[in-house]
């Protein structure tokens, strides 16, 4: 390959390539590969580094610096070693890393760099001799070599300001210069106001301070990088300190004192008294002044630590204890003098740069804005999560995502960087490349103390790094070499994890337990497996690698079909419904079997589907199995319903990167919470988007629907020895709020629960009321309404454990039922309702909990903070008639029962929903446990619930079993789903069909059949949210266009197309869309100078023109707009430099043209008119000769002519102009002859125009007159 002029070829040229070639953090070569003085091998040098092969060890060593921070890398030898050593030399002299023996599998030495000068790298590969020296056969290798000098990190031009002061230079280029951390100087250098020769400069995001107590040359710089504070010191003469002592202050106060050892081989030079420590600022929302001093020492303890603090706010890390002071840390050495940072405030949330809505409906702007909404996020991402610490070492789930957020930052902007930061692309090389398999293992992976500090532990979880892997490997082939694919495939694949299912990933052992593997692991290592597989078939043809043949699709479209027919296992899984969906959003977009991808997309719109009837502006508190921990309680985190805590609802951030953030009224907000930004990027990043319906449902909350979902009885789990109880869902959805059943014990489905603890199994939530518009206040995060805020039925039976023994955790749950809910009414034990809400409405009694009797809730008033929720809530509740058998069976008594009912406001006043409530419902003074009891509603189509108090055992029996005196069905008779919106007709066998509201037609997901899947789409029969978001996606094209975005804007162009192709099929929209397609190839070119691009869009309205039928009395309709559409094509060619393709298009519409011109009734001077523009189109381009044959069937239109007489002149004046026009067509074609005829013909039209108007068309008969006598 050639680059910068210079040949990268041969072994350094693979291994370059393999690295990212010139993208990666090598960068361009500088010189040509040259062989080595004296040595059997051969280097080559680059922006960044060197690459060296040495012959005689057959191996490759290279050294790449990224600001201060070198990589040394070596290929594995292939000779047997039992360690090596490496040495660093700087300027000649040896850094006395040579001394260590290092036993280590890995190929990479990370190291700091400090002074300007050469630094080389070598290593040997040695064996233990059982008596002597070192036996390296080979010796050291070719010196691979890097210079530190003014930093080659700056392509911006030096942007002026003051000099940095000699002493400060260095550090300032070691970390890039006015483009890294530091940013340019802002100040001039200065004095401390100590007389002791120290200076300090101030630079835009930090500072540097010499420190002469130490030596001269010894210098501190401290900076801001994103979210932390880096400080980084040495320089000084050199010395034996280890280890220091960094005291932090806070607005001049000490806040922190933090040990920070240095290793041997932490610095290239290991005795320049060089350390580094990286702070985060317990508060990082608030701007403050930080302020840093180095106490340098030197210790031999194993495991040092820091004497306390008397002050109680100074943190101590690590501090002794009392009985251990041998390994305290002395500091007689003195200290650096302070250097303080200004911190600016880092907002965790992500500001969305997104376009206006314009009117555009919400569902369909949410659409539209989805690229510009994830394009925000991803940079926010990068700028907060930015890579700091290298290498990457084992490939993790978190850095994995990392590496996906850099390369889309890359893929969007090769250019792109963060500020201080090196380009996002050569980060993402190097980050890549600094990945290792580590131990490789996939599946469950656990550590757990059983008891005495005996800990039971299985390595595994690669399997989430390997997700994100795919993600590389496939969505961004484009941006790797074909070396960094193998290197995927080989370096961190596991080299087991390709072929056919393997039986043995399908459980694993503890102790003596056989234990069946998770679902969400299943599929992350079979999913990944498929795609490995899929590449490695298209390399090679071995049918190992053949996904047919070696079953493997069978498996997966096996095991997705289960899903479809019982929802999954691990159903709204916390936390694993992450993994799980991102394996099958993998397979979506990566598959290439059209069987697997349907199978797939068929799960995708269920679950989207679900989320969204399920969901209220994307919260929601409904059962899941797994983990039981991060259920909703008012003691932990997952109190708050918006933040995603450890456990959080993966369903929450998927859909918020969907339907994106809005504010109470649908509005769409302009800050992505950052704590749902990853799992945006999972979602927000692939091909995939959920059907129009769940967009509606989920933004629009069309009238009141219900759905009701039985998962069924499903085939048991391998090696579980159980069947997986199925789980109940019931969610009644309603404009103004979401009334959400609690669910109920359900056991793992692996088998050993009380082994396990029953961490793996569900556990009845509480039953929820969760209002739309109070679930967050703009600018009030304090009245946003938390778990706490709920009118809700907490479990029964269940007991807290004492705080002293775990801070949030329950027991005897396992009984309690919750699936009190149908319509708008429940009923259920513990029914509370949080004092906010008596207070806010004036609703006595209040501040009682235990208070008893109706609750009738006014939530459409003017609340104080709130506004109008818009419905009301009748609520009542009794202690319970006959507790001692309670306490006799559990040991407790539930603090009440009681039923609640909510309905929208509209339609009724709160004086008649009271009065109606209470004259319809005579309800004892104490409900019997077990009680049967009916409530009306107060509507004037009464319905009567009939109602069971008894919250706990019997989980599959309704608890509101009849209705108007018609039995409720039985939960196990239940479909997977019935509902309004989301409907599965058969029992349990696959099918399901999703309505969009409004429209009658559903989408069809067919998974009966395992081995073909069907998704059938219902846009023909509802095409009004399919053609919105086409109208949408133009609309916001043409904003990024006018707002000079055009990078955006040709992405939403190009899916607008897509869509707008798609919707052709609908006659009647056919004009419209064409319209649309038109206006926005109009708007790439002339607005946004985009005019290869604008090609697109008018293709495709030509495309959709060629094929469509028009009646007969449309025919000239369609002409007239076909005609004038393919003109626009060869326009657009013409435009975009594309002058051969552009004959065909403007031939094509001279014959339109001639057929229009041709019709009855045809505007023959329009199109005449047309005729000539087109002439001067294909003229104006250099077409001479082409440009001749449009003229040419203008002037026979007129020629044959009769315009009316109120038209005579118009006609002259056009057909003149015509004439003429040819003539000189003819003329510059080397026609003359037949330029002349023209001409002379030209010359007696104008003679009659001239008769008539001599002052308008005197003139212009002279001219014709000139050209006759010229071509004469």
């Amino acid at each position: 390959m050639v680059a910068n002029d210079f040949v990268v070829s041969g072994v350094i040229g693979r291994y370059w390539q393999g690295w990212g070639a010139a993208d990666g953090p090598f960068g361009k070569p500088t010189g040509p590969e040259e062989n080595v003085p004296g040595r059997n091998g051969s280097r080559q040098r680059f922006e960044r580094g060197e690459i060296a092969w040495s012959r005689d060890h057959n191996i490759v060593t290279s050294v790449y610096r990224l600001r201060n921070e070198a990589c040394f890398e070596w290929t594995h030898p292939l000779l047997k070693y039992d360690y090596f050593r490496y040495d660093i030399s700087y300027n000649g002299a040896g850094q006395g890393q040579a001394r260590m023996q290092v036993k280590s599998t890995h190929s990479q030495i990370w190291t700091k760099l400090q002074g300007f000068g050469e630094y080389a790298f070598i290593i040997k590969f040695c064996t233990d001799p059982f008596i002597g020296a070192d036996e390296c056969k080979h010796g050291w290798t070719i010196p691979v070599r890097l210079t530190l000098d003014k930093s080659t990190e700056t392509p911006n031009p030096n942007p002026g300001g003051p000099q940095v002061k000699p002493e400060f230079a260095e550090r300032w280029h070691e970390l890039g210069a006015w483009d890294g951390p530091l940013g340019k100087p802002i100040f001039t250098f200065y004095d401390y106001p100590q007389p002791n020769e120290a200076f300090i400069q101030r630079f835009e995001r930090g500072a540097i301070t010499t420190s002469p107590n130490h030596a001269y040359g010894m210098v501190v710089a401290a900076y801001q990088r994103g979210r932390f504070i880096e400080v980084n010191w040495g320089g000084g003469k050199p010395s034996s300190f280890n280890v220091y002592r960094v005291d932090v202050y806070r607005n001049n106060k000490k806040i922190l004192e933090k040990l920070v050892q240095v290793w041997p081989g932490d610095w290239a030079r290991s005795l320049n008294s060089s350390g580094f420590f990286r702070y985060e600022p317990p508060n990082t929302i608030e701007d403050a002044v930080y302020g840093f001093v180095i106490n340098p020492s030197s210790t031999s303890s194993l495991n040092p630590a820091l004497a306390p603090n008397p002050d109680p706010e100074i943190t101590v890390e690590p501090v002794s204890s009392q009985f251990d002071l041998t390994n305290i840390v002395n500091f007689p050495y003195g200290q650096t003098l302070q250097v303080n940072v200004r911190y600016y405030a880092v907002y965790y949330d992500a500001e969305l740069n997104l376009p206006a809505p314009n009117g555009i409906p919400a569902h369909a702007y949410a659409y539209a804005s989805h690229a510009a909404r994830i394009k925000s996020i991803v940079e926010h991402y990068v700028y907060v999560k930015r890579m700091l610490n290298w290498p990457a070492g084992p490939a993790t789930e978190d850095n994995t995502l990392l590496l996906i957020a850099y390369l889309q930052a890359a893929s969007d902007d090769p250019d792109s960087r963060v500020p201080g930061e090196l380009p996002n692309r050569v980060i993402a090389h190097a980050m890549l490349r600094s990945m290792t398999q580590g131990h490789g293992q996939v599946g469950t992976g656990f550590e757990e103390e059983l008891f005495l500090g005996i800990t039971l532990s299985k390595k595994g979880d690669y399997d989430m790094a390997l997700k994100g892997l795919m993600v590389v490997a496939y969505r961004y082939r484009n941006l790797l070499t074909s070396d960094e694919l193998d290197f995927i495939l080989r370096g961190l694949v596991p080299r087991h994890l390709v072929g056919g299912h393997d039986p043995r990933i399908q459980s694993y052992s503890i102790l003596t337990e056989v234990v069946p593997e998770t679902e969400n692991h299943m599929l992350m290592i079979n999913s990944t497996r498929y795609l490995v597989n899929q590449i490695l078939f298209e390399q090679t043809g071995n049918q190992q690698y053949n996904n047919v043949q070696n079953g493997l699709m069978t498996w997966l479209l096996s095991f997705m079909q289960n899903i479809a027919k019982h929802d999954f296992l691990e159903f709204n899984s916390r936390p694993y419904q992450r993994l799980s969906l991102h394996a099958i959003f993998n397979l979506h977009e990566f598959a290439k079997d059209p069987d697997i991808t349907t199978a797939a997309h068929i799960i995708l719109d269920y679950v989207m589907m679900k989320f969204a009837v399920s969901s209220n502006r994307t919260r929601r508190v409904g059962p899941f199995r797994r983990l039981h921990d991060y259920m909703n309680r008012v003691c932990n985190k997952h109190n708050d319903l918006a933040f995603p805590y450890e456990g959080a609802d993966a369903l929450i951030g998927f859909f918020l990167m969907y339907v994106g953030p809005t504010d109470r009224d649908r509005n769409p907000t302009n800050l992505f919470p950052e704590g749902w930004s990853g799992f945006a990027l999972i979602a927000g990043l692939t091909g995939y988007r959920p059907p129009p319906a769940a967009y509606i449902i989920s933004i629009d909350r069309p009238g009141p629907s219900q759905h009701r979902f039985y998962h069924g009885r499903r085939p048991e789990v391998y090696e579980a020895d159980e069947i997986a109880d199925g789980g109940v869902e019931i969610y009644y959805n309603s404009p103004s709020f979401l009334l959400t059943a609690g669910g109920m014990f359900l056991n793992s489905g692996y088998g050993n629960d009380q082994f396990t603890k029953y961490k793996q199994v569900a556990y009845a939530q509480a039953t929820t009321l969760l209002p739309t518009r109070a679930l967050d206040i703009k600018g009030r995060p304090d009245l946003n309404v938390k778990f706490e805020d709920l009118i809700r039925f907490d479990q029964f039976p269940s007991k807290r454990l004492p705080v002293e023994e775990k801070q949030c955790a329950f027991e005897n749950e396992r009984s309690a039922v919750n699936t009190g809910v149908h319509l708008g009414f429940a009923c259920g034990a513990n029914l509370v309702i949080p004092d906010k809400w008596l207070r806010l409405t004036g609703t006595p009694p209040t501040g009682t909990p235990d208070a008893n009797g109706w609750y009738l809730l006014n939530l459409n008033q003017d609340l104080p903070d709130y506004g109008p929720l818009g419905f009301y809530v009748a609520a009542y509740r009794t202690p319970v008639a006959d507790p001692e058998q309670l306490e006799v069976r559990y040991g407790m008594v539930p603090q009440n029962v009681g039923l609640l009912y909510a309905t929208e406001a509209a339609g009724m006043s709160f004086d008649e929903f009271k009065k109606r409530i209470l004259e319809r419902n005579k309800f004892p003074d104490k409900f019997e446990w077990a009680g049967v009891y009916d409530f009306h509603t107060p509507h004037d189509r009464e319905r009567v619930f009939r109602f069971w108090i008894r919250p706990e055992d019997h989980k599959y029996i309704p608890r509101i079993y009849e209705l108007n005196g018609e039995s409720v069905k039985d939960f196990t008779s239940l479909n997977l789903v019935e509902g309004v919106f989301l409907n599965a007709l058969g029992k349990h066998d696959g099918f399901i069909e999703a309505y969009t509201p409004g429209c009658r037609s559903p989408l069809i997901l067919d998974y009966r059949n395992p081995a073909k899947p069907i998704r059938k789409d219902n846009m023909n029969d509802c095409p009004q949210p399919w053609l919105e978001r086409a109208q949408a996606l133009y609309m916001q094209a043409v904003q990024l266009i006018e707002a000079g975005r055009q990078r955006e804007a040709v992405g939403l162009a190009s899916e607008a197309v897509i869509l707008f192709r798609q919707l052709a099929a609908i006659p009647a929209a056919l004009t419209t869309i064409v319209g649309y397609l038109v206006e926005l190839s109009s708007k790439l070119c002339h607005v946004g100078g985009l005019c290869s691009e604008a090609v697109n869009p008018i293709q495709a309205a030509v495309d959709l023109l060629r094929a469509f039928q028009p009646e007969p009395d449309k025919q000239k309709d369609y002409l007239e707009l076909f005609a004038s559409t393919v003109h626009m094509l060869a326009v657009r060619l013409l435009e975009a430099g594309r002058k051969g393709e552009a004959v065909g298009p403007a031939n094509e519409a001279v014959m339109l043209y001639r057929r229009l011109g041709g019709m009855s009734g045809a505007d023959v001077m329009t199109v005449a008119r047309h005729l000539l523009d087109l002439s001067a189109d294909l003229y104006d381009y250099g077409l001479y000769s082409e440009s001749i044959n449009p003229i040419q069937v203008a002037v026979l239109f007129l020629k044959g002519f009769q315009p009316q007489p109120d038209k005579q002149l118009d006609y002259l004046e056009l057909f003149a102009f015509s004439l003429f026009a040819l003539a000189r067509r003819l003329q510059k074609a080397g026609r003359v002859n037949e330029a002349k005829i023209s001409a002379q013909e030209a010359v007696t039209v104008y003679r009659r125009l001239a008769e008539m108007d001599p002052d308008k068309f005197g003139p212009l008969f002279q001219s014709a007159e000139e050209l006759v006598t010229s071509l004469t």
